[in-house]
């Protein structure tokens, strides 16, 4: 949970006009993940999207775009795609991405910064 504070935290309430939208997938990966105990609490910015992904379908198939292997799921990492990003027939590389998210925020926010600059654009 402490990548999910930093960034409500540091991201988001440090920046309300950020443009950008946050899609949290939580899964079960430790013992004490299940539904209606996850962090939903965490990130409660508006520009926050929830859901829980309990077989974790979304954390495989993004394992498997971005590392190649599916047959395990990413969790407490962060995918960052450009505005433009449109996800029609594939899904091609994100900008950034790393994880876990509290070890890489640095990475994170110099990518959020890039981006809002105009530094980095383009379908992902």
């Amino acid at each position: 949970m402490a990548g999910a504070r930093w960034v409500q935290q540091d991201l988001l309430e440090s920046d309300q006009n950020l443009p950008i939208k946050v899609y949290a997938v939580w899964m079960p990966m430790l013992v004490t993940d299940q539904w209606g105990r996850w962090g939903a609490r965490s990130l409660s910015d508006a520009r926050v999207e929830h859901s829980w992904d309990g077989e974790r379908l979304v954390g495989r198939f993004f394992a498997g775009q971005v590392q190649g292997d599916s047959s395990s799921a990413l969790w407490d990492v962060f995918l960052l795609y450009s505005p433009e990003a449109h996800w029609d027939n594939s899904l091609d590389a994100p900008l950034a991405w790393g994880g876990p998210i509290v070890e890489m925020r640095d990475d994170l926010a110099a990518s959020v910064e890039r981006v809002r600059n105009g530094q980095a654009s383009g379908r992902p």
